[in-house]
């Protein structure tokens, strides 16, 4: 009877010894990579979440009120435009005529001009075979052409600023294309309406090749995002694709206080959102939403109102952010048991080297919602301690 069932006990009690000290390794394992962080992982999954929607922007052109003269049109419904292409040109006709006048000008005084080499060419011609008592003579004349050929020059080039002054000023009665686009749709009853003291409606309305994101990140997000970080979009309408793109634009007013024209709103309950992988748990959600903005570089698929996620990455080369338990500040009032006149701050994190640690200095720019900022100090291929257990 003692047999039957000591082992079946003792396995027991093994196998529970086991188990035990499986769950204390992997729990010491978890805690040790909790507390150890590789700054090239971490610059690759330090994320920050957001939601947004793929828009279309759209040009407006108005014509300016009260014309004389009805527009030059350039461009029809359906046309691509790039940027800077002439959509419409105001017509001038005091500039047009006297662009004429300076063309017909400059015409009549290179015709002048080569009228004066030819003269130069046939008296340098007759000097080669003039007898020696008419040198004097020839010299004389080509001397005399020589400052009529100046003159002829000096003329045109005066024409020529005064021809550029002219286009220029044609130019700048021309409207372009402010980005590359199609030309969506020509409104011909405002065209007729050049006179109208007012003008309520656009002439040219162009939607915008290139796609943009329109976001909104919450208060303790919207801290870290800077213009030009880096950012991967993904939507639920074109699945199996990731784009990539940049930041473009942060506002610092709330979206509520756009809305209501900057007055303080009651504060409503904050919707579902992916929070910062770094926001720390005792943060108090907020209802506040900051606009932001930012371009793709590809945008094949997607379509205006479509629905984005978006992943920011604020960590990137010389702009690591790190929690405060790997950084450790120290204040330094004395230097070679010398008193300094101002005390100096100085941050340290503990960088691994194989089974060896070693405090080494870095740079910090900001410190915001529990996290250094480092600008100088840290690469891709190290890997720190945290301070704090």
């Amino acid at each position: 009877m003692k047999k039957s069932w000591f082992w079946p006990v003792i396995l027991t009690l093994v196998i529970l010894g086991l188990i035990i000290i499986s769950g204390i390794f992997m729990t010491f394992r978890a805690m040790n990579a909790n507390n150890t962080l590789d700054i090239d992982e971490r610059m690759k999954n330090h994320v920050i979440n957001t939601k947004a929607e793929a828009r279309q922007k759209l040009g407006f052109y108005y014509l300016r009120a009260s014309q004389k003269e009805p527009v030059l049109m350039h461009v029809q419904t359906g046309d691509k435009v790039q940027k800077g292409d002439p959509l419409f040109t105001y017509i001038d006709e005091r500039l047009n005529n006297d662009e004429t006048e300076v063309e017909l000008q400059l015409d009549n005084r290179r015709v002048a001009k080569e009228q004066v080499r030819g003269q130069i060419a046939a008296y340098e011609d007759k000097k080669l075979t003039a007898a020696a008592r008419d040198t004097a003579t020839i010299n004389a004349q080509l001397n005399w052409l020589d400052s009529e050929l100046t003159k002829a020059e000096n003329n045109i080039d005066i024409l020529k600023e005064r021809q550029k002054r002219i286009v220029k000023q044609i130019d700048d009665l021309t409207v372009k294309a402010g980005a590359d686009g199609t030309v969506l749709s020509v409104n011909e009853e405002q065209l007729q309406s050049f006179t109208s003291s007012s003008q309520y409606k656009p002439v040219v309305t162009l939607s915008m090749d290139a796609l943009y994101i329109d976001g909104t990140a919450n208060r303790y997000d919207m801290q870290f995002l800077e213009p030009n970080m880096k950012l991967k979009v993904t939507s639920s309408a074109v699945k199996g694709e990731t784009f990539k793109g940049q930041l473009e634009t942060i506002s610092k007013t709330p979206v509520e206080h756009l809305a209501e024209g900057n007055l303080p709103v009651a504060a409503s309950q904050p919707e579902t959102e992916q929070p910062t992988t770094e926001q720390p748990e005792t943060k108090k959600p907020e209802a506040s939403e900051f606009q932001y903005s930012g371009f793709l570089n590809k945008a094949d698929h997607l379509v205006d109102g479509d629905p984005l996620h978006v992943k920011v990455y604020p960590s990137y080369k010389n702009h690591i952010w790190l929690p405060e338990r790997f950084v450790m500040k120290d204040v330094v009032t004395k230097e070679k048991d010398k008193k300094l006149k101002k005390p100096v701050t100085k941050y340290y994190v503990q960088k691994v080297y194989g089974k060896e640690t070693n405090n080494e200095l870095v740079v910090i720019k900001a410190h915001l919602g529990g996290q250094y900022l480092v600008t100088k100090g840290l690469s891709s291929i190290d890997k720190i301690k945290a301070f704090q257990d």
